[in-house]
């Protein structure tokens, strides 16, 4: 079984951007079809015609993914994939791995429990047929088991019950999880790793990462594993930015953010700036970015870019009270 199994922290950076923008070319869901974008300054009715080319191009390019052979995005078809191919297996050996690489699309589609419902499945039609696993595959579905615990603790906890200390490091205050079954089971499955392949450094960084969650950091990290509390500490004093949206009403989960292309000339960055609600995702401002102070943003476009994001989270808020037309 070859290894598809990432780094915790690289896949949520490496995803983030892309799914964003796929989830943006959707045009329909259960309730009907969802905002796309934030509509331009010259109207409030319809987005202009540039954006919503822009937006059909991007769920042309999100239906033409060869989900075979991209590692990313469209993780819904990928688990219709696996399904197939574990339907088609012809015997147990041929079940195992693909029983393997659906629980992995499970876990990507974010369907943590269904993702340890498939590993328990595959590793009982191991036990049943005498199936010896390797050293790697051993790794690879213990790894894959952690990811679905931390998802859990993290949805269960900063998602669920997020707050002003939530996803701040290093975790401490209200940040330590409520709920803390998710970093439990994944602790015990990191020292499991670690004594079998102690120079994980994944499994490391993540032990002591599930062990601040619980708020036994560094105290209950055994020292042969624990990461020096010095590494989180900065040269001088930056302080703690709490988050204060929850206390000013701004509290809608959902991500935002943007990203930079650059041609490395120096003379230019293509800027995309999204939010995305519950349902729907934003793109704010799509532009060249032509600064006279290195990279920073001009004020005129962070200023377009703070009057698109109220009026997108307005627009998103009628929608979702059915004041808006379903199909727009």
């Amino acid at each position: 079984m070859q290894n598809r199994i990432f780094s915790w922290v690289a896949v949520l950076i490496l995803l983030a951007l892309p799914l964003l923008l796929i989830v943006s070319g959707q045009t329909t869901r259960q309730r009907g079809a969802s905002p796309l974008i934030a509509k331009p300054e010259a109207t409030h009715s319809h987005p202009a015609e540039s954006t919503q080319r822009m937006a059909r191009r991007l769920q042309q390019l999100s239906e033409q993914i060869d989900i075979k052979t991209v590692l990313w995005g469209a993780n819904e078809r990928r688990v219709i994939l696996w399904k197939e191919r574990l339907a088609k297996a012809p015997d147990w050996k041929a079940q195992l791995p693909a029983e393997f690489f659906l629980a992995e699309a499970f876990l990507q589609d974010g369907q943590n429990e269904e993702c340890l419902r498939r590993l328990d499945h595959m590793e009982s039609l191991g036990r049943k047929n005498g199936a010896a696993f390797s050293p790697k595959d051993r790794q690879d579905m213990r790894m894959t088991r952690v990811q679905a615990h931390m998802r859990i603790g993290e949805t269960q906890n900063c998602c669920a019950e997020h707050n002003g200390d939530s996803c701040l490091m290093p975790l401490q205050g209200q940040a330590i999880y409520q709920h803390q079954e998710g970093p439990r089971l994944a602790i015990h499955l990191l020292e499991e790793q670690l004594a079998e392949f102690p120079k994980d450094a994944t499994a490391r960084w993540l032990l002591n990462i599930a062990y601040m969650t619980k708020g036994e950091y560094p105290e209950n990290v055994p020292p042969q594993w624990l990461i020096d509390p010095k590494v989180f500490e900065y040269e001088y004093d930056i302080k703690r930015f709490p988050e204060i949206a929850p206390a000013a009403g701004l509290d809608t989960l959902g991500l935002s953010g943007g990203a930079i292309v650059d041609d490395f000339d120096g003379d230019t960055f293509r800027a995309v700036y999204t939010v995305r609600f519950a349902k729907a995702v934003y793109v704010l401002h799509a532009f060249q970015k032509k600064s006279k102070r290195g990279t920073a943003t001009p004020r005129t476009e962070l200023d377009m870019i703070e009057r698109r994001l109220k009026r997108a989270q307005e627009d998103y808020e009628r929608w979702s009270r059915n004041e808006l037309p379903e199909s727009r």
